[in-house]
């Protein structure tokens, strides 16, 4: 996929803030968002980035899914990097 910067840096930020929104951090997008006593998907999460993101091919993620206890799962940084092949 050739995309131009710009469309790039859009998407890039998009996929941030919609990751950044499963983590509670904003409400831009409906999402599955991280809960008390439950397991968040990251493999959902990536059906959510290529639902809203059509453009996306590939992702990986650095974790694995998040069995949480009492406390909400939150972000402690986050890099969204887009590599072309």
């Amino acid at each position: 996929n050739n995309i131009s910067d710009d469309e790039q840096k859009r998407l890039k930020d998009g996929i941030e803030n919609l990751i950044r929104c499963a983590f509670r951090e904003n409400t831009d997008y409906d999402v599955r968002r991280t809960w008390p006593y439950s397991r968040f998907s990251f493999s959902q999460l990536g059906r959510e980035i290529h639902k809203n993101f059509p453009v996306t091919e590939s992702l990986n993620f650095s974790l694995d899914d998040i069995a949480s206890e009492l406390n909400v799962p939150r972000l402690k940084s986050l890099v969204v990097s887009i590599e072309n092949e």
